[in-house]
């Protein structure tokens, strides 16, 4: 049986005439929150950018999903291309999706957590286009109001955001749903990410 839409097309004579420029283009990444445990201290695993924009700045390990693979796949080839570390995402922690996240164009990430124990960790360096990798400890604040300051401290190195978030239970589950609202010396968004993960863990 032969299905036709409103406008006598086929699926296939739908596709065909399909314009892609009908609605905006976003791009995809992933990208990857690692974050360690030391006894009571949460350590968080952070890569200095190499290239524009945000050179020099401290990111959340990840990159562009390439066509032939899916985010999952992408999240575990980018930590392991920028750190060395050779591990699946244990959790998916949601979509970045603001449209103005990236200056370049309008850039969608789909975040992971990995947990390691400190002892577990693997031995990691900064990879392809990394700068730098380095072990941050986190700490972070409720300040009420579901306003939360978060500090990230690796020697002299100090960095600083707010985020705003919102916390869902439904049953067991957890859901955070958070904005940052200042950010220095962290990349793009991160600090929404990375707050999200100390929450949950």
């Amino acid at each position: 049986m032969c299905v036709r839409d409103k406008n006598g097309l086929t699926e296939a004579e739908y596709v065909a005439k399909y314009k892609q420029t009908q609605y905006p283009s976003s791009y995809m990444t992933a990208d990857n929150v690692v974050l360690v445990r030391d006894g009571e201290k949460k350590l968080i695993l952070l890569i200095k950018r190499g290239n524009h924009p945000c050179l020099g700045k401290w990111a959340l390990p990840g990159g562009f999903v390439e066509p032939d693979e899916n985010v999952f796949d992408a999240a575990k080839r980018e930590l392991f291309e920028e750190t060395g570390i050779d591990r699946e995402p244990q959790l998916e922690l949601g979509v970045q999706s603001e449209p103005d996240r990236d200056p370049r164009y309008w850039i969608i990430t789909d975040v992971f957590m990995t947990v390691f124990d400190r002892s577990e960790l693997p031995d990691f360096e900064a990879g392809d286009d990394a700068a730098d990798a380095a072990l941050f400890e986190a700490e972070l604040n409720d300040e009420g109001d579901g306003l939360y300051s978060l500090t990230l401290r690796h020697g002299d190195e100090i960095i600083g955001a707010k985020v705003r978030c919102d916390i869902n239970k439904v049953g067991q589950t957890t859901a955070v749903f958070a904005k940052q609202l200042e950010s220095d010396g962290l990349a793009f968004d991160h600090a929404e990410p990375i707050t999200k993960a100390l929450i949950l863990s």
